[in-house]
């Protein structure tokens, strides 16, 4: 099943959900994202596909703006919400999420488990200091290629999939 960026969002946000659930973490205290941290965490889910499973995870291309690295598809989608939380119907990201195997679960649960926590603000920092974005950046490159991607991060996401 072919799978976009705004699928991989709606993944990333219900495995969060479903871990604060698996927490017994009231509602109330979920933090969701804002539009700038899911687009770092679009970022990372799209170099672990790359490194992990050899294949990208969404289609759109991954842009080098001045202050992130964007999924424009994404940004147009979201801007709406602006700097508050991004919030969708709970049906609409259980079907995204069923797209799914079970080894991109693990990825999506992976870079949740390991990016989450930092701010969006931290990320941006993160992303900068990393080599696609900055080379990119510095080139005045509109795409972040995905082979860049996959060749930078590959050593750095190693680890078994089920």
């Amino acid at each position: 099943m072919a799978k976009n960026a705004m699928d991989v969002v709606k993944a990333i946000i219900f495995n969060y959900i479903k871990k604060q659930e698996e927490n017994n973490i009231p509602k109330d205290q979920y933090e969701y994202p804002t539009q700038l941290k899911i687009q770092k965490l679009l970022y990372f889910a799209q170099a672990a596909f790359l490194s992990l499973l050899n294949k990208p995870a969404f289609k759109e291309e991954i842009e080098a703006w001045q202050y992130w690295p964007v999924v424009r598809e994404v940004y147009n989608e979201l801007k709406k919400f602006w700097n508050n939380p991004v919030k969708f119907d709970s049906a609409d990201l259980k079907k995204a999420y069923s797209k799914f195997s079970d080894k991109e679960k693990d990825i999506i649960s992976f870079i949740n488990d390991t990016f989450w926590k930092y701010s969006a603000s931290k990320l941006v920092e993160i992303t900068h200091k990393h080599k696609p974005w900055k080379e990119a950046f510095e080139r005045d490159e509109t795409v972040i290629s995905k082979s860049t991607l996959q060749k930078y991060y590959k050593p750095l996401f190693e680890f078994d999939l089920k």
